[in-house]
């Protein structure tokens, strides 16, 4: 068996396969140089002791070669300020040029999504670094886009794809050739805020109502309540998730009844925003009114007075009927 120069510690014969009319070779480690065309060539004594030879069809041997996990060459942050930009580069040898790639997948709360569309990815080739074998090639990937709100627990995943190699299991992990960035938080001021009051009509003296204010913002916005010509009285909120709550039971009239307003802040690199809104709460008087009855007798008549104290004022109209018949009788 002739050895080419450059593979003999790397190439034996499969002596167990040999026979008078086939032989075996074995090439070991097999690296990007052992890449051409092979044939098989044999040499043989004629019966007249002339040399003859003979040689089968060249067979073309390609090496794959496997590319390599991606690696982040900019630490990615964790937060990003609506409008600035999110900038991510990934470096990856891609194995045989031709046949990989470095691609950008999207994560939202650990699901794949493909509803980001203003995307810029630029790819350049970069230096081999030791280790890599001379028939690969390896690629910078930078992604950008501007931050949005939409984006919020947004992750970015770098992977490294190559047709000679297929993935064969879906998800973002090391056996998939793939490095994913931090849930990424994005940052912007309070807006569409709102405030209600429940129950919405009418409210009686002595009983309850709930006043609830909400607003977006990330960080989350702190609330602040106040009562309009009533800037002396304190109104603590109750914070339940992103919702400020106050409660004012035991209704007067003198004393609830008027405009609150709700304000809600928060601070984004620096910078302090906020934004108000109000809600009207009107609170009903209880009203006091006498009810008068007659009784006859033989010699004239009595009025007997009976004292009333009405809680709902709807009634009002009533007694003041009966009033106004006891008076006609006078």
């Amino acid at each position: 068996m002739y050895l080419l120069p450059g593979l003999h510690s790397r190439i034996s014969e499969d002596t167990s396969a040999r026979n008078l009319t086939s032989m075996t070779m074995i090439i070991h480690n097999t690296q990007c140089m052992d890449e051409g065309n092979y044939g098989c060539k044999i040499v043989y004594l004629n019966t007249d002791t002339s040399m003859r030879s003979a040689k089968d069809n060249a067979q073309v041997l390609y090496i794959k070669v496997p590319p390599r996990s991606p690696a982040f060459t900019t630490v990615p942050q964790n937060e990003f300020p609506e409008g600035s930009f999110i900038n991510v580069k990934c470096n990856a040898n891609v194995g045989r040029p031709g046949k990989g790639s470095i691609q950008w997948r999207y994560y939202s709360n650990g699901a794949e999504t493909t509803t980001i569309v203003n995307a810029q990815v630029t790819d350049t080739q970069s230096t081999l670094v030791s280790g890599d074998d001379p028939c690969t090639e390896r690629w910078d990937s930078r992604i950008s886009l501007e931050a949005d709100r939409t984006f919020q627990n947004l992750s970015l995943a770098c992977y490294v794809v190559n047709t000679d190699f297929p993935v064969t299991q879906p998800g973002c992990n090391s056996d998939n050739l793939c490095i994913e960035t931090g849930p990424i938080s994005i940052l912007y001021g309070v807006s569409g805020i709102t405030v209600n009051s429940a129950p919405q009509s009418m409210n009686s003296e002595g009983g309850t109502t709930t006043l609830t204010c909400y607003a977006d913002g990330n960080p989350k916005p702190s609330y602040t309540w106040t009562k309009e010509d009533d800037v002396n009285r304190t109104l603590t909120g109750i914070q339940d998730g992103d919702v400020s709550k106050i409660v004012l039971a035991n209704f007067r009239s003198d004393l609830d009844d008027g405009t609150y307003n709700c304000t809600a802040s928060n601070v984004v690199v620096g910078t302090l925003y906020t934004i108000s809104r109000e809600v009207n709460v009107n609170v009903v008087a209880t009203t006091t009114t006498y009810r008068t009855t007659k009784t006859s007798t033989t010699s004239g008549f009595s009025t007997n007075v009976t004292k009333a104290v009405i809680a709902d004022t709807s009634q009002t109209s009533e007694y003041i009927s009966v009033l106004l018949e006891v008076l006609k009788v006078f």
